[in-house]
């Protein structure tokens, strides 16, 4: 190593092997030798010095001693009087020296005097060999302990952020800096960053400011722009915000335009109105609240929605205000409508989203659901919801065959029927006493006499026709169960196994959403998966014998790594439950074959599909769809293959009581 400075890259490389030495460091630690050999640094010149000598030319002590009396000037005084009681009797000595010296002034304090942190600064100094940077990290970490701990540290940062998604916070502080002296902004020509146009000083919207206006001046001029926005004698934020609260009580803005007040835009209904309520809005320190209660508690606001003819012919839009619009329900208030009704509405607030599709159905309000930009659910777009993606001032409103439809066919209204008719169900009251209890769960009054006569000729018609309550029950059969589970290795079985309760997006998981605290994205689709982060824990696909026979199973499982190589693959398991373990795989960046044959099975056993994440749970999304054939003692055969047996969450059909619960909610 004391040649290292003059070493090539070929013959760096193969002391790094012979040795066992890092390569990247060695590597530091000769640029950074050449370095002080150049730069005739203090420190080293000593080293320099020694490394050239040859002892053809005499005892190599002796010439130690004339090169320390030579380069006393020049070298660092400490090593000189180290060298000077006990000159070196090889370069090992030398080494030994600099090692012993360097680590006795390893410490994170400066030194009061110069010599001294020098030889501090030599590993300390930000450009020493041994300050190696966090992003060169992996090029220094070793193949054993250290590639263990990285994949500690890893996994235990994945679940810190799963626990601080699952109470609803972000895993990161966000903040804004205010710089003291930013650049200046200009104008980009056609758009372009790189070509550059006149300097624009940071400053209020000309049309909206006064002739004396001017540059802001603290920092980026975010806090001045705040304060010019939301100013007393800015009349334009106060109306933007009134009008849009009138919109939402009314229905319609005084300026129609809501996000328009310019010369394009749509006038106003009643101008002075606007300006009053500015006013007052200004005058009450900017209280929403306060706002509210005074459209609320006017006798505008309080008027009945009846047409009067007269008033019709005049003001068909009613812009004048005569009568209350009627207003549609949105998606969020229909579907949180429907919940109440059903008895289920979760008020609680706060908390981590869930999935809008899942079934399932959440009982929690529309507004906590989890929705992505680019992939919004269908259902969505059928009840115009806005678009995440763009400035929209208000929802269109479209009558589409799609919305009947939902209403009608969807897995969510027909829960939510089941759940309001067994909630009005009561076998001591007769039906007409039923009819009305449903009337006051799903509209809060009371059903007419007119209403209740036509509930009972459609219950007594549904009964006639023989489409009364179903009393069927469903025949079991062969099916493939799809959950989570624990291996026992004493006793070669899996236990604690648990079926997915949801299914959102052609998968199955464990909770409305995943991630999860500790399990990660869990979840099983027709032919993939994705395993737990906690490596106890296994996804496992479960198929039932329903007769005697004897079972082969096939079918090939895929585990690929990225580029970057993170990673080391899954484990998966066949267990059956009477035999125990059938086979055990680990599978990294690879397709194997998972094959079983002549396994006695019985009516009643399960055969267990099971695969973890080992120690590292990256890059563990798997595709496996296996089969399993049965012959039975007459010589029949049936195969039953996962992706065939994949099924989404079945409905059970209505009653007459649900049909009717469906049809007052719809």
């Amino acid at each position: 190593a004391t040649k290292a400075s003059e070493m090539s890259n070929t013959e760096i490389e193969k002391l790094s092997l012979e040795r066992d030495y890092n390569l990247f460091v060695l590597r530091r630690w000769r640029d950074d030798l050449n370095r002080a050999r150049d730069e005739r640094d203090a420190v080293f010149v000593l080293w320099h010095a020694f490394s050239k000598l040859d002892e053809r030319d005499g005892p190599f002590p002796s010439q130690a001693a004339a090169l320390t009396e030579s380069l006393a000037a020049v070298a660092n005084p400490l090593l000189v009087e180290r060298f000077r009681k006990q000159p070196p009797a090889s370069m090992s000595d030398v080494a030994r020296v600099y090692g012993e010296m360097l680590a006795e002034r390893n410490c994170a304090e400066p030194y009061p005097h110069s010599a001294d942190e020098a030889l501090r600064m030599t590993l300390r100094a930000r450009s020493a060999p041994t300050a190696i940077p966090l992003a060169d990290f992996e090029k220094i970490r070793g193949p054993g302990g250290d590639a263990n701990i990285v994949r500690g540290l890893r996994t235990a940062i994945r679940k810190w952020q799963d626990e601080i998604a699952y109470r609803g916070l972000q895993p990161r502080a966000m903040s804004i800096e205010n710089e003291k002296n930013p650049e200046p902004a200009r104008v980009f020509i056609r758009g372009n960053p790189n070509n550059r146009g006149i300097e624009v000083p940071r400053q209020f919207l000309a049309v909206l400011s006064g002739r004396d206006r001017k540059p802001f001046r603290e920092g980026s001029g975010r806090l001045e722009l705040a304060n010019a926005i939301a100013a007393a004698d800015n009349p334009l934020t106060a109306r933007v915000i009134v009008n849009r609260v009138w919109k939402w009580h009314f229905g319609q803005g005084i300026v129609a335009t809501t996000s328009d007040f310019g010369m394009r835009g749509e006038r106003p209904s009643h101008p002075a109105l606007l300006d009053n309520l500015a006013r007052g809005f200004i005058k009450e320190g900017w209280s929403l609240k306060k706002l509210h209660r005074r459209i609320m508690l006017s006798s505008t606001y309080r008027q009945a929605s009846g047409e009067r003819a007269k008033a019709a012919a005049v003001d068909p839009e009613n812009r004048l205000l005569w009568r209350a619009n009627r207003q549609r329900l949105d998606f969020e208030s229909l579907r949180d409508s429907m919940l109440a009704a059903a008895g289920r509405l979760d008020r609680s607030a706060g908390g981590l989203p869930y999935a809008l599709t899942a079934r399932p159905s959440v009982p929690r309000r529309t507004v906590y659901a989890y929705f992505e930009r680019g992939l919004l659910p269908d259902v969505l777009r059928t009840f115009d919801f806005a678009n995440p993606d763009a400035h929209t001032a208000e929802r269109f409103q479209t009558t589409v065959p799609q919305q009947a439809l939902y209403l009608m066919n969807s897995s969510f209204v027909i829960e939510q029927a089941r759940h309001l008719a067994a909630r009005a169900e009561d076998a001591a009251q007769p039906d007409g006493e039923r009819i009305g209890r449903l009337y006051r769960m799903a509209f809060s009054r009371e059903a007419g006499k007119d209403e209740i006569t036509w509930g009972l000729d459609y219950l007594r018609g549904e009964e006639a026709a023989g489409r009364g309550e179903s009393s069927a029950t469903v025949a079991l059969e062969p099916r493939w169960l799809h959950g989570m589970g624990r291996y026992d290795a004493g006793t070669s079985r899996v236990i604690d196994f648990k079926t997915f309760r949801y299914f959102d997006q052609s998968q199955w998981q464990p909770a409305p959403i995943v991630p999860r605290p500790g399990l990660g994205g869990i979840r099983l689709s027709a032919k993939a998966g994705t395993v737990a982060d906690d490596p106890s824990w296994a996804v496992i696909r479960r198929w039932r014998a329903v007769g005697d026979g004897v079972a082969t199973i096939g079918g090939k499982l895929s585990c690929k790594i990225d580029k970057r190589g993170w990673g080391d693959g899954v484990r998966a398991r066949i267990v059956h439950s009477r035999s125990g373990l059938l086979v055990e795989k680990i599978v990294k960046d690879d397709e194997q074959e998972l094959a079983v044959s002549d396994i006695e099975v019985r009516a009643g056993d399960t055969i267990d599909f099971a695969v973890d994440a080992l120690d590292d749970f990256e890059n563990d999304d798997f595709t496996w769809d296996p089969v399993v054939t049965l012959r039975d003692k007459r010589g029949g055969k049936q195969s039953w293959q996962a992706s065939d047996g994949f099924q989404e969450p079945q409905e059970r059909p209505l009653g007459v009581w649900g049909r009717y619960a469906q049809v007052l909610l719809q």
